[in-house]
């Protein structure tokens, strides 16, 4: 049986951890990218999940954490738009480059992913 991955960008904030829950929850494969694999996020993301390390700023780390997933979903936010801006551009290239082409944003639709 087919089982979606995931990719959670943002996983480590409020939001990105209730989701990146109820997908394993819902047993999807869950793969995240982290500016930081430090324990604190380790313990705080789980087991059952796949690191990336890198920054949504980053294209190429980026395209490298999106390597065989499915679907895409973006809850990163920033004090700085610029900076949140480019990951989403990133983001959304990355998504054309990869051929991915289920993508969520918290802001951006009332429907499910789950």
């Amino acid at each position: 049986e087919f089982v979606p991955q995931v990719l959670v960008v943002g996983a480590t904030g409020r939001t990105g951890l209730i989701i990146v829950r109820k997908l394993l929850l819902r047993g999807f494969r869950v793969a995240v990218l982290v500016r930081s694999l430090s324990t604190d996020t380790l313990n705080r993301l789980g087991s059952g999940v796949s690191y990336s390390y890198g920054d949504m700023t980053d294209y190429d780390t980026l395209l490298d954490a999106m390597e065989d997933v499915d679907k895409v979903v973006f809850v990163a936010s920033t004090d700085e738009p610029e900076r949140e801006e480019l990951g989403l551009r990133n983001i959304l290239r990355a998504l054309q480059d990869t051929r991915t082409f289920t993508y969520g944003a918290a802001e951006a639709t009332k429907l499910s992913l789950f």
